[in-house]
């Protein structure tokens, strides 16, 4: 492996180049580091050459790292960082992956710099959707804690940092010694089997943690905070942050449950509890992404996206509510975008002539999608009853992945079909 040093510290590991250090833990440093073959910043996790040499602690630290290791390449979501490659030698290992400017959830777990109620809500769903797509793979996080949860720049989430993780692909379903005492659920601390429900009760600490700027739970020492999560209920968000509704209270509580039992049964309970807690119906600007991706996700139109799909689309969109009598598009206009409805009822006209009415899952405006510039209308669209609606930019979808291109157009391809069916409806009835 190639290494160089000069007096101002690591220049270089392997192929890539070091910048700057980002984070130190207690196996491993992080750096900000760049590929230079791709000319792609990366985040490089190299792992304490000297805890690599110690015979106690040797085992522990390469079954970590062999744990991230398993997943280069291996996730792909929009919501979990992502592993490009890992290197172990004899004398130290290396982990590269994706680098994610923004800092980790901690600061936000300070009474003095806490989210808004909303974002937090929207976070955590974002969370439950990356926890819940990684064991649907047969993986359990383990280490689930604010430190381990990234948010970018522009205020998106990604879950990191899976070195504590069990696999129901190994031979070993337990690992000892690793983790978090302060966000281990009670059957974690007494070495019992986990299942997803252990990974919700860490998930409901941070949630607890980023509502209220403490944690639920004050001891002097490690054995006095076990018997604590073991033995002690601690008191609902609300009791420091009053405008904590009760349904949040609820379900915050349901997740930090002593009682495997008594939490959420799977992720997508505890993500469809979450849903309830906000509502399409408000305006525009308090529309959150947890909302979008809902709405998005229950139209027939994209009945056949799957979620990285979903989550793609939802970034290429700009939301709309318009009022009863506006007039969305007007015939003769230029334009080059199109619309998918989520909620309300608009009719097509051309002239005074109404063509048809559309509800929610139907889109127009799709013909302009097929040109190679914009063009003009050829209908007006106008509101019958209060509307929502998605606008997609047709060189925003051309610049979309291929797969999210090809999904566009079978929807569009269907929806053709049914124009051409009702046409000759039309023509056999005349």
């Amino acid at each position: 492996m190639e290494k160089a040093r000069t007096a101002t510290g690591l220049q270089k590991v392997g192929k890539y180049e070091i910048l700057y250090p980002l984070g130190q833990g207690s196996t491993s440093v992080v750096y900000l580091a760049k590929d230079p073959f791709i000319n792609r910043k990366v985040a490089l996790k190299l792992f304490n050459e000297s805890l690599l040499r110690q015979a106690v602690s040797k085992k522990l630290a390469q079954r970590i790292f062999a744990n991230e290791a398993a997943l280069v390449g291996q996730f792909q979501h929009p919501h979990i960082v992502e592993v490009y490659d890992a290197i172990l030698d004899s004398s130290q290992g290396f982990l590269v992956m994706e680098y994610v400017p923004g800092g980790t959830l901690e600061p936000f777990c300070e009474v003095s710099r806490l989210l808004p109620i909303t974002q937090t809500v929207e976070i955590i769903f974002k969370c439950v959707r990356a926890l819940e797509y990684a064991y649907q793979r047969g993986v359990i996080h383990r280490d689930i804690k604010p430190a381990n949860i990234l948010r970018t720049t522009t205020g998106d989430i990604k879950v990191s940092d899976f070195g504590s993780a069990v696999s129901d692909q190994m031979e070993e379903t337990q690992l000892s010694g690793v983790g978090s005492p302060a966000y281990m659920a009670p059957e974690q601390l007494r070495e019992d089997l986990l299942s997803q429900q252990s990974d919700i009760y860490s998930l409901g600490l941070v949630m607890y943690q980023l509502l209220t700027g403490h944690y639920p739970y004050s001891a002097a020492s490690n054995v006095e905070l076990a018997y604590q999560i073991l033995h002690r209920d601690p008191p609902p968000p609300s009791l420091y942050r009053s405008e904590i509704p009760t349904a949040i209270d609820q379900l915050v509580m349901r997740a930090i449950a002593k009682d495997p039992a008594q939490r959420y049964c799977q992720w997508q309970d505890m993500g469809e509890a979450l849903l309830a807690l906000s509502s399409l119906s408000a305006p525009v600007p308090t529309i959150t992404e947890t909302k979008k991706f809902k709405a998005i996700q229950d139209l027939s139109f994209f009945q056949n996206f799957d979620e990285i799909l979903i989550w793609e689309v939802l970034r290429i969109t700009t939301w709309h509510q318009y009022p009863q009598g506006t007039r969305i598009i007007r015939e003769g206009d230029i334009g080059d975008s199109f619309f998918i409805i989520t909620q309300g009822e608009v009719e097509v006209l051309r002239g005074d002539r109404l063509l048809t009415q559309l509800r929610a899952g139907d889109c127009f405006g799709e013909m302009l999608y097929f040109q190679d510039t914009s063009a003009v209308r050829t209908t007006s669209v106008c509101v019958k009853s209060d509307t929502t609606v998605i606008e997609i930019q047709a060189n925003r979808l051309n610049r979309s992945s291929d797969a999210c291109q090809v999904e566009f157009n079978k929807a569009f391809l269907k929806i053709l079909d049914k124009k051409i069916a009702r046409l000759v409806a039309l023509v056999a009835d005349d």
